[in-house]
């Protein structure tokens, strides 16, 4: 029988797909691939990877701190009761499908998601009352259905300062059946430990950074791309170089004029901002207290030079690659 797990139980955690996985498990998140969800989910052993540890992220932190006042004030200007639910809920015809509800609805039979996201993201969210909630957090509510076949529907509750949002998914069995699909295929993947698809750069480096010294033959089409790609690089840099002339012929006639009028009555506007900065060495010698009380930026090469050993056990790589073209 599976069992109640914290929401930041790592290693609970890679037993399945929970909520908060569920838009990356089916390409919908943003923030977040197929394949480094993957990662975070096979044995480390295997060439998993410890999740990041997102709990001193701003918006993490806001929405931690916010929801318990978000579920008071949804009582208050919707007159909707909400009960804070800790069950880890396990489906039963999909054991590798697990969630963490924020709360029931009082009443009903219905799950209730407490969303506290920036006022600038306003724009991802729909009309109020309808399912038009962002893709990512639409796969957590259906994801959350697929695991508690006994609730109807998923309440979301945004909180936009000063307002808070209500938007409602219905249980839809034919949405529910797509994502299992979806969800079962990648949690293939990772059970016979084979990754899915890399679809951005980072997944690239991270899949083929290790190289066997060998050169394959490139195909036409790859050819091609590269007669392309060597191209767009001329291109840019011809482009750098006219845009930096160009720039300096309109300042010139510009001169010490405010900006010029076009035929259409349109203007083009010089600004003319002063950009300061301290003199280190002088006020070091007037106000020694002060620039080291102030100095932030870290001497990583002498440090590196003269305390290897400390260094070394706090010192981690990021992994980067490089195309080298040919001339």
């Amino acid at each position: 029988m599976n069992k109640n797990f914290a929401v930041n139980d790592d290693t609970a955690r890679r037993q399945g797909i929970g909520g908060s996985d569920a838009g990356a498990a089916i390409g919908v998140n943003p923030w977040k691939t197929p394949f480094q969800l993957y990662l975070e989910k096979i044995p480390v052993d295997k060439g998993g990877i410890v999740p990041e540890d997102i709990s001193y992220k701003p918006a993490v932190k806001r929405g931690v701190r916010l929801e318990p006042e978000i579920i008071k004030w949804v009582k208050e200007d919707l007159g909707i009761t909400i009960r804070k639910d800790n069950t880890t809920h396990f489906s039963d015809k999909h054991p590798f499908l697990y969630c963490h509800n924020d709360g029931t609805v009082v009443g009903s039979h219905s799950i209730a998601e407490i969303k506290a996201p920036s006022i600038h993201m306003r724009d991802f969210w729909g009309e109020e009352n309808t399912d038009a909630v962002p893709p990512y957090y639409l796969a957590q509510g259906v994801h959350a259905l697929a695991c508690q076949p006994e609730m109807d529907g998923v309440d979301f509750f945004a909180y936009f300062d000063p307002d808070i949002l209500h938007f409602r998914l219905d249980r839809s069995k034919s949405l529910i059946d797509a994502y299992i699909k979806k969800a079962s295929r990648f949690w293939g993947h990772v059970k016979e430990l084979v990754p899915p698809q890399p679809i951005d750069e980072n997944d690239l480096i991270y899949r083929y950074f290790k190289k066997n010294g060998k050169y394959k033959n490139a195909t036409p089409d790859i050819e091609k791309r590269i007669q392309n790609l060597i191209k767009i690089k001329e291109d840019k840099k011809a482009l750098d170089l006219a845009e930096k002339e160009e720039k300096f012929i309109i300042k010139e006639f510009i001169a010490n004029y405010d900006g010029l009028i076009l035929n259409n009555s349109k203007k083009v506007s010089l600004s003319r901002v002063e950009l300061k900065t301290i003199n280190e060495e002088g006020f070091a010698k007037k106000y020694p207290d002060l620039i080291d009380k102030y100095r932030t930026i870290l001497d990583k090469k002498s440090l590196k030079r003269d305390f290897p050993k400390e260094v070394a056990e706090h010192e981690y790589a990021k992994q980067s690659t490089r195309l080298i073209l040919p001339k």
